[in-house]
């Protein structure tokens, strides 16, 4: 089993970047991934967001058979041993294993599979906007214009037991994997996503052609995204 992979990280129109993100290929059938983004104060948010992909992907390398829900679950009750700090931030992680993925997640970052003419979203947003619209509690002119679309409810370092969602995905050669922040999908909507991965012969050319359509859009915070393609 190969993959390729491309990523890019930027601060956006701020001073400092608080999103971070890692990626691991300890072996030709293993690879590890996963992208965070601080909540809070700059220098707090961005620790949290650091600690908790390095904590994901140290882990992962020591044992790769480890429950994802234990390792982000053990993420979060490191970064609450820092409360007084605020340590907090969105997470989502992946193993990919030959043709099988594991995931977990918590926040508004985000996981996609592109395949073919297609693209799945394999998460979904904990926030109080997407669950009022579920509940039928929005109507779609109020969501339109809803001024708290990015109230988050779950992050990892706000409680003790926070929502985590743990998924699983079989993949196929071809498969591009994309893992992002809001910095990314609050400018572009699924459909251009999957139009640009068309359009790119490989990862590198994804990646690269995504952070220029970012640029002419001006963004309006940090930005990162891991893509991954399953290639053999």
């Amino acid at each position: 089993m190969k993959y390729q992979h491309s990523s890019f990280s930027d601060q956006g129109p701020y001073n400092e970047n608080q999103d971070s993100l890692q990626i691991s290929l300890t072996h030709d059938d293993l690879c590890i991934a996963c992208i965070a983004d601080g909540v809070g104060s700059e220098d707090c948010g961005q620790q949290a967001a650091q600690f908790a992909t390095q904590f994901f992907v140290a882990a992962l390398e020591s044992n790769p058979s480890s429950k994802l829900l234990e390792v982000a679950n053990a993420v979060n009750a490191d970064l609450l041993n820092r409360a007084k700090q605020g340590f907090v931030t969105t997470f989502t992680g992946l193993v990919i294993e030959g043709y099988g993925l594991r995931g977990i997640h918590a926040g508004d970052t985000r996981m996609c599979l592109l395949r073919g003419n297609g693209i799945k979203q394999l998460t979904e947003d904990h926030t109080e906007y997407l669950r009022l619209v579920k509940a039928g509690k929005l109507t779609s002119d109020e969501a339109a214009t809803y001024p708290r679309k990015h109230v988050l409810e779950s992050a990892l370092g706000t409680m003790a037991e926070p929502q985590l969602d743990s998924f699983g995905v079989e993949l196929q050669k071809g498969d591009r994997v994309l893992l992002m922040t809001d910095g990314v999908h609050n400018l572009i909507s699924k459909r251009e996503l999957r139009d640009i991965s068309k359009e790119s012969q490989n990862v590198h050319d994804f990646v690269s052609n995504v952070v220029e359509r970012i640029k002419e859009l001006k963004p309006s915070d940090n930005y990162s995204l891991i893509a991954i393609e399953i290639s053999q």
